[in-house]
């Protein structure tokens, strides 16, 4: 018959040896190195509470599975913000995400470039990760692949953020009608909100702090967004029919510009030109509140690669040509006219936009072999 059970501890060989009562976890050190990586991230062993950056030496359990954050804390049906590394009982490191490398007894966080586009938005913005650091205008960031990302406007309240995750391979996605994504670039989507002040009242709107006149202001489409004064603040959600008001001070939703192309590009988006034929003439017509309109505005393009290696924003320089004027549109009976210059673009689909005061108000699809 078995004797009695020694009420000492005992445990297998791995990441703790046990004498007695007591157990003593066994450590060694690792190094993460961070490689392009220049934003924050947490590792499971201490949460929130610590935040690292850069290159650190970690004291860790060998044997053990762990995770590391960076810093967005979220998760959706397809993707996380952390990743998992694992301590074989050696402390050798491994990993099988495309966010690390393991090589050693050292992880290294690999980074690939995001572009921000903001448009006309010329206030500060965030991305969780990178927080506090303010971000304004065009910014080419370094991120590590295969995570999800959050990305704010300034007011850090519910709805003021959305997700988006860059894949194994750089190129950005978002499900969020605040942004579009193609390639490795993430467009913000911007309306024009109107600000009535006849009274000189000082007040903030997200992301413009101390005005003190009536202005046209552009925010971010789809997030929620502050108006404050001495005393009271409201939040809203911009669009065109937002009407919300502080003493002195009223937020309004501009005039409905809409812009429909003509041809030769087709409305539906069928059309597809030879790239080798130099030129494709870009037309639009203009519409104010649902009437046509000879009265119009100044306005700008961008053009979009939505698909292939070189899928993104294309730069100006690629396809204007001597009759331009930047990107601005020209103005000629009672259209806008831009010719976009083709031999420099290369084969592939492409989204056309048409701004006016920095919100996107038409748009037409092509495509060039």
């Amino acid at each position: 018959m078995p004797g009695p059970v020694s009420p000492s501890t005992s445990t297998r060989p791995g990441p703790a040896g046990a004498s007695g009562n007591t157990i003593t976890l066994k450590t060694t050190s690792i190094t993460i190195v961070a490689g392009g990586y220049t934003g924050r991230y947490f590792l499971s062993t201490s949460g929130t509470d610590v935040e690292f950056h850069g290159n650190q030496a970690i004291v860790l359990v060998p044997g053990l599975s762990y995770a590391l954050d960076n810093g967005t804390e979220a998760a959706s049906a397809e993707s996380s913000s952390d990743f998992v590394f694992s301590l074989d009982a050696a402390g050798m490191v491994s990993t099988s995400s495309a966010a690390a490398t393991g090589s050693g007894n050292t992880l290294t966080l690999n980074a690939v470039p995001v572009q921000i586009n903001p448009g006309a938005y010329s206030a500060a913005y965030y991305v969780q990760s990178l927080f506090p650091a303010p971000l304004s205008g065009p910014m080419t960031i370094s991120l590590m692949p295969g995570l999800l990302y959050a990305f704010d406007d300034g007011a850090e309240v519910g709805g003021s953020s959305f997700l988006f995750d860059v894949d194994p391979s750089g190129d950005v996605s978002t499900t969020s009608s605040a942004a579009s994504a193609a390639g490795g670039t993430l467009t913000l989507d911007t309306i024009v909100v109107h600000v009535d002040d006849p009274s000189s009242t000082t007040y903030t709107i997200t992301g413009y702090p101390n005005l003190s006149s009536s202005a046209d202001v552009v925010l971010i489409s789809g997030l929620q967004a502050y108006l404050t004064g001495a005393s009271d603040t409201v939040f809203f959600a911009p669009s065109p029919a937002v009407q919300v008001s502080i003493p002195g001070v009223t937020v309004t939703g501009p005039s409905a510009y809409s812009a429909t192309v003509q041809s030769p590009i087709k409305q539906d988006g069928s059309s597809v030109f030879k790239s080798n034929r130099g030129v494709v003439p870009v037309k639009f017509t203009l519409s104010q509140d649902g009437a046509s309109t000879c009265q119009l505005p100044g306005a700008s393009i961008s053009l979009i690669r939505t698909s292939g290696s070189v899928a993104g924003m294309v730069n100006e320089s690629a396809y204007q040509m001597p009759s331009d004027t930047g990107s601005i549109f020209r103005i000629d009976s009672c259209q806008y006219v831009y010719n976009l210059g083709t031999s420099a673009l290369g084969a592939g689909p492409y989204l056309l936009q048409i701004s006016v005061n920095g919100a996107v108000i038409g748009s037409a699809r092509f495509g060039l072999n």
